[in-house]
């Protein structure tokens, strides 16, 4: 549902990120929402204040930051279909959490990028 939401503002990265920051508020059991180009290139992201609160954030959590070599990226990229990673401890709050990552394809069907969220195993319940 998100992604398909997501088609109509792959354009504008400005209203991606204001997309994405609904989307926190609706799941408040996310840590991070981000997208990514089909390079692996961060384009955009939201990190959930309540949950990570003042914490700096990690150097790979910026726009421009590569993932094209971390296995989700290459699962959704190769396949199309969604992956969800194993259980790992999260660089933004040391809380165990995992990623579910999803395909965005444009109007046409084309994959247009890859949206990640990861989930605060702390909180999941909540979903």
């Amino acid at each position: 549902k998100w992604t398909a939401l997501l088609r109509d503002f792959s354009g504008n990265l400005e209203a991606v990120e204001g997309f994405l920051d609904e989307l926190l508020d609706e799941c408040p059991y996310l840590e991070l929402l981000y997208l990514v180009d089909l390079s692996g290139a961060m384009v955009s992201f939201v990190v959930n204040r309540d949950r990570v609160g003042d914490r700096q954030l990690p150097g790979s959590i910026s726009i421009g930051h590569s993932y094209a070599d971390r296995p989700w990226f290459q699962a959704v990229t190769r396949d199309g279909r969604s992956s969800v990673t194993p259980i790992y401890d999260s660089l933004l709050t040391g809380d165990p959490c995992f990623t579910i990552a999803v395909a965005v394809h444009d109007y046409d069907g084309e994959m247009i990028g890859t949206l990640g969220v990861d989930v605060n195993l702390r909180s999941w319940t909540r979903i």
